[in-house]
């Protein structure tokens, strides 16, 4: 998935949960990003459990 605004470009991936912000490049934590493909994109209540870092 694409999220774009008028400032950056972001990319999330739906089958591994990533994306290329800086947030989440660096914390390795969901971003506002995949907060958005898993509601609106993919039509989940909550956010499955792969989406959270093993690290955490």
């Amino acid at each position: 998935w694409k999220i774009s605004s008028a400032w950056s470009s972001h990319t999330v991936n739906d089958l591994d949960w990533t994306c290329t912000c800086n947030f989440y490049s660096s914390t390795n934590l969901p971003c506002k990003h995949i907060m958005l493909i898993a509601q609106n994109g993919q039509r989940f209540d909550f956010l499955p459990p792969s989406v959270v870092h093993q690290r955490w």
